[in-house]
């Protein structure tokens, strides 16, 4: 993105891009619950992969047709992101909470709200605030988990998907903050001969570290189960927030100014 867009502009295509990653992060299992009920063609469980095909074959047209080929200039810098809460909260809701795919995708909504809420929220604000913003957003997210876990121990197991709404827009709207704020203020001390490769690394390490993240995640969830499923989602979602802790800690480290940004 950086190669095809000046740096000034580099914090409007961030705000475009960072959200919409977040977006259709959640907005791909809510699709793939509502292909598992339908049952499309009684083939069950498998349209949700083979969709994939379309999509990336749309995709890569599109990359072919529009992206510009940029050679690579530096080595990759890691970066710490994941997208596990969103499979964590995916299984808990099927396993622990016994909804239905289709009750797991309504569910899940109002983190894609949030997302979309937090982004706005944060366009405005991330020049201004740059490393606060970042920081705020996390507090949001730990706000949001919080809330759940007073939430099922208060209340129990035994609650409709619409009790759980106000906890997950918290965590969406900390997650867009994030979303929108992250790359450009990483990037607010970047030179523009190395935008491009810094960018592109992490856009690459940010997905990387959601698989590795995602299924280390679920992989604890799923082993604390037997010990019982309230038991399973408090220990994971604790686990959050200490994660989320560590990352306020190293938030000091992020540039102190964003990419600028024109009209």
């Amino acid at each position: 993105m950086a190669a095809t867009f000046p740096k000034p502009m580099l914090q409007k295509a961030f705000s475009v891009f960072a959200p919409m990653l977040g977006v259709f992060t959640v907005a791909g299992p809510i699709l793939g619950g509502v292909l598992i009920d339908a049952n499309l063609f009684g083939l069950e469980w498998r349209p949700i992969f083979l969709i994939n095909v379309v999509i990336g074959g749309v995709a890569l047209v599109m990359a072919v047709r529009f992206l510009p080929t940029v050679p690579a200039h530096t080595a990759p810098r890691i970066d710490v992101l994941s997208s596990g809460l969103l499979y964590v909260l995916s299984l808990f809701f099927q396993l622990t909470l016994e909804y239905t795919p289709t009750q797991t995708s309504l569910a899940l909504i109002p983190l894609t709200v949030g997302i979309m809420a937090g982004s706005g929220i944060a366009a405005g604000l991330v020049a201004k605030l740059a490393r606060r913003l970042v920081a705020a957003g996390l507090l949001a997210i730990i706000a949001g988990i919080a809330a759940m876990l007073v939430l099922l121990h208060t209340t129990g197991l035994d609650l409709p998907w619409w009790q759980l709404a106000i906890s997950t827009l918290m965590m969406g709207i900390g997650a867009g903050i994030c979303f929108s704020s992250i790359f450009n203020t990483a990037l607010g001390d970047v030179s523009p001969e190395e935008a491009g490769s810094a960018s592109g690394s992490l856009s690459a390490v940010q997905q990387v570290a959601n698989g590795i993240g995602s299924a280390l995640v679920t992989s604890i969830f799923l082993a604390l189960l037997p010990s019982g499923d309230l038991a399973a989602v408090t220990a994971t979602l604790l686990g959050f927030l200490a994660l989320i802790g560590i990352c306020l800690l190293v938030v000091p480290l992020l540039p102190k100014t964003a990419a600028p940004d024109v009209d």
